[in-house]
């Protein structure tokens, strides 16, 4: 019995001191400028929180952002709040965020490590714009918009996986994606915008899936390796130059279908589906 109650006593002792070294391991709230906000949360309600709108860590290059600053929930990383922060190595975001604002991380150049809440709803645009040296972005499940260029020249992405719920993929969102290797595009996508994944020059295949009908100017320029891109009968515009410098690119569709008309109007290989 006395064994166990000691046990019992160190488990509980190990538990207290994980909760003191998670709490410590946050960054202080007066490190950041904040602001009260009200976002809408996934279930249409507005509810208040906090607004990390700026950073103020000279020389500090991880940061554990709180979930709770004044007694309130942190919902926003604000516009520009850590633009050109070009020291931060690692950002922890808190569960129950709701929006990352445009240009938040923009040129975070040496940031290689940071999570995107499951709970966020609205990225926008520019948000990780060169981020150079991040690997790989855990896309949340509730987005629907991937906004114009919100990972353009994040230069070590290696792969991306699109969730279920979005619908549009906007101008250049993975521009200049160099090491993007695989990129899984949902059912519910209808528009891939201009520029999108151009300059992606690891891409070697892509699958269009069928309910796309534009896909923009320029979307798949330069992607040097890209050899085959499967597309749905379902789309009927394809932009000028959407495969300029695609040297090996063959497109595989329906006979008959707007994309072989495309193929053939633009001197691409073409493979009846």
């Amino acid at each position: 019995m006395k064994k166990l109650l000691s046990v019992l006593a160190a488990v509980m002792m190990l538990s207290f001191v994980s909760v003191l070294a998670v709490r410590a391991a946050e960054t202080p709230a007066d490190v950041f400028a904040y602001s009260r906000v009200q976002v809408v949360n996934a279930a249409g309600q507005t509810v208040e929180g906090i607004s990390i709108d700026g950073f103020r860590g000279a020389g500090q290059r991880d940061i554990v952002i709180p979930s709770r600053i004044e007694n309130l929930p942190v919902l926003k990383i604000g516009y520009r709040a850590f633009n050109e922060s070009y020291i931060l190595n690692s950002a922890v975001l808190p569960e129950g965020l709701l929006e990352i604002d445009p240009y938040a991380f923009h040129e975070c150049e040496v940031l290689r490590d940071v999570n995107i809440p499951s709970t966020v709803l609205r990225i926008g645009n520019s948000a990780f714009d060169e981020c150079k040296l991040v690997r790989a972005f855990t896309i949340p499940q509730g987005l629907t918009v991937l906004e114009p260029e919100v990972f353009s020249d994040c230069d070590s992405l290696g792969s991306a996986v699109i969730p279920a719920k979005v619908t549009r993929i906007e101008r250049k969102a993975f521009d200049g994606c160099n090491s993007l290797a695989s990129v899984t595009i949902p059912a519910g996508v209808t528009f891939i915008g201009e520029g999108a994944f151009e300059g992606c020059k690891s891409l070697r295949e892509i699958v269009i899936p069928d309910g796309v009908t534009e896909i923009g100017k320029s979307a798949f320029e330069e992607c040097h390796s890209l050899r085959t891109i499967e597309i749905p009968a379902s789309v009927t515009n394809i932009g000028i130059e959407a495969f300029d410098e695609c040297f090996q690119v063959t497109i595989v569709g329906q006979p008959g279908s707007y994309a072989e008309s495309y193929a053939r109007s633009n001197g691409l290989k073409f493979a009846a589906k």
